[in-house]
């Protein structure tokens, strides 16, 4: 039977024709580690593999000539891509790798005192994309920015 696509049928043929490209190009990526990583693991990569192109394949032959043409036109000439979210993009999300934080923690500037500290530029640009647990509040003790709290010459 073959009928005309629609628009969310088109969209999802796409991904599955994307899915299917990139499990192809991951392929001699990842054979080693998924070897590794269980018994059945490379077995179970070619497999979904399988399934993804053979799915793929039988939808394409539910298609009329039009929308096969379209399809080869889309994944000849296409490009489809996945953008994480930036913090700015998605105020709500922020991926940083906790490596990269833990060196900008190090970076930032040792403070003379609290007023200081208090207005240090760092510790508000910091506090605006990780705030601190206890936010704006520094103990009395404390003579610099909280951000500057680590083993300078060791780990965070």
């Amino acid at each position: 039977m073959q009928e005309k696509l629609t628009g969310k049928e088109r969209t999802a043929l796409l991904y599955l024709a994307a899915l299917d490209d990139e499990i192809h190009k991951a392929s001699p990526i990842l054979r080693e580690r998924l070897r590794e990583a269980s018994p059945t693991g490379w077995r179970d990569w070619r497999l979904v593999q399988t399934i993804t192109a053979r799915t793929l394949m039988k939808l394409v032959d539910t298609l009329t000539d039009k929308d096969v043409r379209w399809l080869s036109h889309m994944l000849e000439h296409g490009r489809m891509s996945i953008t994480l979210p930036g913090p700015l993009a998605a105020p709500d999300y922020l991926i940083v790798d906790a490596r990269d934080m833990a060196d900008i923690s190090r970076m930032a500037a040792r403070q003379t005192g609290r007023r200081e500290a208090q207005g240090c530029k760092l510790r508000k640009c910091l506090q605006s994309v990780a705030p601190m647990p206890d936010g704006d509040m520094l103990p009395d003790e404390l003579f610099c920015c909280e951000y500057a709290q680590v083993d300078w010459e060791g780990e965070a």
